[in-house]
């Protein structure tokens, strides 16, 4: 089964998601870290393919101020950003960070 774990940059999110995807591996199926870029290296050296979870860096309208916005507004914009790297994976399964809405 191909599986699509998406999760934030920050290490309490990307870690969590790395041990997972090692948990799929392990299981036989083809898991893909979506995270910042910051860990695509640790992925791939732990033998998870990793690309990067594009649209994380705030744009110029982005309101960091309010948590919600924060949350759901750039998450709509990601999801949409990231449709062509999820058609490219075809992923059977998407896991997401809670936290991480745009999965």
């Amino acid at each position: 089964m191909r599986v699509a774990v998406v999760a934030g940059p920050d290490p309490g999110h990307a870690f969590p998601a790395l041990a997972l995807c090692l948990k799929f591996l392990a299981a036989g199926d083809i898991p893909t870290l979506l995270t910042g870029v910051e860990w695509l290296d640790t992925a791939r050296a732990a033998g998870i393919e990793a690309v990067e979870l594009v649209g994380l860096d705030p744009t110029d309208v982005d309101d960091d101020a309010d948590a919600g916005a924060k949350i759901h507004q750039r998450a709509g914009r990601m999801a949409q950003l990231n449709v062509p790297v999820l058609e490219q994976l075809r992923p059977d399964l998407v896991v997401s960070d809670v936290i991480t809405a745009c999965g």
